[in-house]
């Protein structure tokens, strides 16, 4: 996130000086000296850490080391590598110790934190350095020796894309749900976001550079690749029906004009997992074209009218040819805009990955206006079952009016007032509420 609370950098100064807690606190050094705030009568303890990474694997960047009494932190230090010695002397009891190697200045690092608090990922919500984390929980005695060992706490990904179109100026890779933050605690904070990283252009191909993401808690994730030319916009998704997992290494390799993608397993790195090997296949298609299907899912099974998925309302299906279903979703959020705002209320809109969503056709205002506009009972049963997934509303007051056709026409979903479809003014503020078709497919 740009603007930082407070850069890991300076919070380091700041700390290794004064402490990370309301009182002052020693420093740590081989010749720890007692904790001058704690009572005379309270009896003192020692500890010792030491840092190790998986399997013994090495850990060349510096270690951040947090002792937190209860929730508050007591104690910070940084350490240069896995031989340096951590001792610190405080009051015996019970203790909470958090160690973070790979902690770089890129994370938003709280001011006052505790041990619930969160490290925040910058806004493209992805690390060039992973971030390996171990805690311990402490029962402080007189003499009191642990080892924890740093895992990664972050998923590795890599892409390749092959004979993407030649006129192409813009290649953005898109992978959700994954978390922005995470806490001391080692909790993900699991807030469904999704990651856009800028492909490079090299020679005959695109690529993106090792990122590092944290992982979030879900039933899938969607792998979209965003294609920019100047005859509009193409983006080719995969739903795996898998979450990113922490300590895995992914290698995306595609070949879009055969919209296909693989997950290689050429690759490894020491103390992670090794890599699982995943077929992506993509079906391409024209964003600019509202009968046309421009995003295909795989799925474990094909949803129904009515149904809430991938965080979106599914309005109407229509079985496919090949086997597969389209499905007319409608957007979880509602904007408010003039009509000549609309397009770029919509430009950079995305949901769970999914973008170029699009309004209302002059025919599919009508149709949902029938659907569920005609009676209050059917506005009320849309909205109830919009709340219980945390969707917006439908908003139907006399006065509201929804834009539809390209933001030039709008429309009204109130009962009591005609269904017409009228010409959009410049000055009236609108309703807006997006569509977009996609197609799932069982997977095999």
């Amino acid at each position: 996130m740009k603007h930082l609370l407070l850069s890991l950098a300076s919070c380091l100064t700041g700390l290794l000086a004064t402490g990370c807690s309301p009182y002052q606190l020693a420093e740590t050094d081989n010749d720890t000296e007692p904790d001058t705030t704690v009572s005379s009568t309270q009896e003192q303890g020692q500890l010792a850490l030491q840092v190790r990474g998986t399997d013994n694997s090495p850990i060349t960047s510096p270690i951040t080391v947090c002792l937190f009494d209860d929730q508050r932190c007591v104690h910070q230090t940084q350490l240069e590598n896995t031989d340096t010695p951590y001792r610190f002397q405080t009051r015996q009891g019970s203790y909470h110790l958090t160690a973070f190697a790979g902690l770089t200045d890129a994370y938003s690092f709280p001011k006052d934190f505790t041990y619930e608090s969160f490290l925040t990922l910058p806004s493209d919500l992805y690390s060039t350095t992973p971030l390996l984390a171990g805690r311990s929980d402490v029962q402080l005695s007189k003499d009191t020796q642990i080892t924890v060992q740093l895992s990664p706490a972050m998923s590795s990904v890599q892409a390749t894309l092959h004979q993407v179109p030649q006129d192409a100026t813009e290649v953005t890779l898109h992978l959700s749900p994954v978390s922005s933050a995470y806490s001391f605690s080692g909790k993900y904070k699991n807030d469904q976001q999704t990651c856009r990283a800028a492909c490079q252009r090299e020679t005959d191909q695109w690529t993106v550079p090792t990122l590092y993401l944290l992982p979030s808690e879900s039933t899938y994730t969607l792998l979209s690749v965003q294609v920019t030319t100047p005859a509009g916009v193409e983006t080719q998704s995969y739903s795996l029906p898998n979450a990113l997992e922490a300590g895995q290494p992914y290698r995306l390799k595609g070949n879009l004009s055969d919209n296909k993608m693989t997950l290689e397993g050429t690759f490894s790195v020491e103390g992670w997992k090794p890599v699982t090997e995943i077929e992506f296949t993509f079906e391409g298609g024209s964003a600019t074209l509202p009968d046309d299907p421009s995003t295909t899912f795989t799925v474990t099974r094909l949803p129904e009218p009515g149904e809430v998925w991938n965080g979106c309302y599914v309005w109407e299906t229509e079985d496919a040819e090949d086997g597969g279903r389209d499905l007319l979703l409608l957007s979880p959020a509602s904007f408010s805009c003039q009509a000549a705002q609309g397009a770029t209320e919509l430009a950079d809109y995305t949901v769970n990955g999914i973008g170029n969503w699009r309004t209302f056709s002059k025919d599919e205002a009508k149709r949902f206006r029938s659907r569920f506009g005609e009676t209050m009972s059917q506005l009320m049963a849309l909205n109830d079952q919009l709340g219980r997934h945390g969707l917006a509303a439908i908003i139907a007051g006399e006065d509201d009016r929804y834009l539809c056709e390209n933001c030039e026409y709008s429309f009204t979903m109130c009962p009591t007032k005609s269904g017409s479809i009228t010409k959009a003014g410049s000055q009236k503020t609108y309703h807006l509420r997006a569509v977009k078709l996609v197609r799932v497919r069982l997977q095999e």
